[in-house]
């Protein structure tokens, strides 16, 4: 029984080695994090398992295996690094939205409460915003993507203190090429 259920593990751990994604090499300070990608489309940078959207993960900084979907998300990523992170959804933050539309005017709505210190369009088609808020110190920075579909791919960080290349990560979302 146990030299059958050894054989079974080494045979499933052998197909699962030999199916991995090959990491990148280091990369020299500044650069980009060595990532496993889901695929060459994203170049050098981050591709969620389900091809929905790439993002540059910092130096030092590592995505998360997928949190399990739920109503309002069909996939959730959470991306940590020496003092700061970073969420990425699909999807929507309420069950009233239906499409990217919905939620993007959602956010702008909500941004009205905070003071904007920077915007801009992302690439493809989405926006990011870079805010302040009172009872925080310092940036806070959320982007809003259109999916290939009509979903919203979203960017927020995780915690309070903001790290400059947080702000750079989530202006880099933008959805999966097709």
């Amino acid at each position: 029984m146990v030299r059958a259920m050894c054989f079974v593990v080494v045979v499933l751990a052998g197909a699962f080695g030999s199916a991995g994604c090959k990491k990148d090499e280091p990369k020299q300070a500044g650069e980009s994090a060595p990532v496993v990608s889901a695929a060459k489309d994203c170049g050098t940078d981050f591709a969620d398992p389900q091809k929905e959207f790439c993002v540059t993960i910092p130096a030092g900084y590592k995505a998360n295996p997928p949190d399990a979907p739920d109503v309002l998300y069909s996939e959730l990523i959470n991306v940590n690094g020496p003092s700061s992170g970073f969420t990425v959804t699909v999807g929507f933050t309420s069950s009233n939205w239906k499409t990217y539309d919905d939620q993007l005017k959602a956010d702008e709505a909500l941004l009205k409460l905070w003071k904007v210190e920077s915007s801009g369009k992302t690439a493809g088609t989405g926006q990011w915003w870079v805010y302040t808020r009172t009872e925080i110190n310092g940036a806070q920075v959320m982007s809003t993507v259109k999916s290939n579909g009509d979903k919203a791919l979203r960017c927020t960080p995780n915690n309070m203190q903001v790290a400059p290349e947080v702000i750079a990560a989530c202006k880099s979302l933008r959805a999966y090429p097709k």
